[in-house]
């Protein structure tokens, strides 16, 4: 059987820090559902993304020797990819979940990455000063988020002026199976359904473009 699955990615350039793990703090943050939840298998699945794979649209636009934000990094596979690919810049992964920030913190002195690190912290309310960051990128986050728009515009503070966003969400309807299976395609209405149910949107791919321009990003 095969299934296939679209993905909308988008990037585009919108108007020296010391390395230290951020956000492990009692902060009270504001929940957002994630579906998926974070059982062995999803782990799992998560670990198998690489920049190469997963953000190759982005990739080609970075330069060594910058600070890039990576928001809802779950368990730090794609943000240490890019830590590698802009060294000795720093990349910094924020998530609301404290046991993927802990498994990408320890994950990154496993590999001696020195130039990543991890914390807590809510899309929503960056801690971060603005124009702080050369380059904010986002992999299989919107579709979660209640307030996308309010997302994008935290993004886009502390981006610097002439930074770059990137941001990359499926649109279920793109899923393809074959042979029909009726099964298979009850559990991904069933998904969607619960997605939705929590705030989310299983189709905010094909919204990328206008979602950025409504926070403020030029859009061509």
């Amino acid at each position: 059987m095969d299934c296939l699955r679209w993905w909308q990615s988008v990037c585009f350039r919108g108007l020296g820090i010391q390395n230290a793990h951020f956000g492990l703090t009692k902060m009270v943050l504001p929940r957002e559902t994630y579906t998926p939840g974070y059982s062995g298998p999803t782990l799992r699945l998560m670990l198998q993304r690489t920049a190469a794979k997963h953000a190759a649209f982005f990739t080609p636009l970075l330069r060594r020797g910058i600070r890039l934000l990576d928001c809802g990094c779950g368990p730090g596979t794609l943000t240490l990819d890019l830590a590698k690919l802009i060294s000795p810049g720093q990349v910094f992964g924020i998530d609301l979940e404290l046991g993927q920030v802990r498994y990408a913190q320890d994950e990154a002195g496993r590999q001696q990455q020195t130039n990543a690190s991890f914390g807590v912290a809510s899309i929503y309310t960056l801690p971060f000063p603005d124009g702080h960051f050369d380059a904010v990128f986002a992999h299989a986050l919107f579709e979660h988020l209640r307030e996308p728009v309010r997302a994008l515009r935290e993004m886009k503070r502390v981006l610097r002026p002439s930074g770059l966003v990137g941001i990359r969400s499926p649109d279920w309807a793109g899923w393809v199976v074959h042979p029909v299976n009726p099964l298979l395609e009850q559990a991904f209405h069933s998904f969607k359904e619960i997605q939705i149910g929590n705030g989310g949107n299983p189709y905010v791919g094909r919204a990328s473009k206008g979602l950025l321009r409504e926070s403020g990003f030029p859009t061509y």
